[in-house]
């Protein structure tokens, strides 16, 4: 079994978990990652889309016979980092339409609107009265 995809940190707890169990694992380099990340790389066209680069690329290795042998806490540890072999069911998932997604994108993108308008408005209002000063004291 192979799980990729990992940051350093998370190849740290894993292994501790895994050395606790006497497991026997490799770490290794995930060879799929580097490969996206060569591909967003030559496929780079920066002022459409910027590449995208993934820092995780450590990988851990382990036999299926191994797994099998990690006690009932240990897998529950596991499974909180994301490591398991049991396939998620339908449950598990939540299906979302994206409106909430919209919505949170559209409100930052007024706000932003809004607060630059408010000070070009107090910035003018400031402007037009220290004006109104000048003419008066002239």
């Amino acid at each position: 079994m192979k799980f990729g995809g990992l940051s350093e940190r998370e190849i740290q707890k894993i292994s501790e978990i895994l050395s606790v169990e006497g497991i026997s694992f490799e770490i290794t380099s995930d060879k799929d990652i580097q490969g996206f990340n060569e591909a967003s790389m030559r496929n780079n066209l920066r002022h459409y889309n910027p590449p995208v680069i993934s820092t995780h690329v450590l990988a851990i290795e382990l036999s299926d016979d191994d797994f099998a042998r990690i006690s009932a806490p240990a897998k529950k540890k596991l499974q909180e980092l994301g490591i398991t072999d049991e396939v998620p069911s339908v449950e598990d998932f939540i299906p979302h339409t994206g409106e909430t997604i919209q919505k949170e994108l559209l409100k930052g993108q007024n706000r932003v609107v809004a607060y630059n308008l408010k000070h070009q408005i107090i910035v003018v209002l400031v402007i037009f009265f220290v004006v109104w000063l000048v003419k008066k004291m002239i």
